[in-house]
């Protein structure tokens, strides 16, 4: 099976079919396919488990808006 990148619409967009397919509430596949857009080096960090520790999967899930550049990721993800 092949992957491919999807963007922020066609996600949006197919999230209920997603909801559906795995007995999840649709809210919360719209706030999983959002912390796809993470930024690298926040990712990395993550990753490295160098987060600030307010940096939590709860608060990413709670996000009602991503900032979409990576320096406004930085700015406003990193500095709480």
């Amino acid at each position: 099976m092949s992957h491919r990148h999807i963007g922020p619409e066609e996600a949006a967009s197919s999230s209920g079919k997603r909801a559906k397919r795995h007995n999840v509430d649709k809210s919360y596949v719209s706030r999983v396919v959002r912390v796809r857009f993470l930024c690298p080096k926040l990712v990395e960090r993550i990753l490295d488990g160098e987060q600030l520790p307010s940096l939590i999967a709860r608060r990413l899930l709670g996000l009602h808006e991503l900032p979409l550049g990576g320096e406004k990721q930085e700015r406003e993800l990193l500095a709480r």
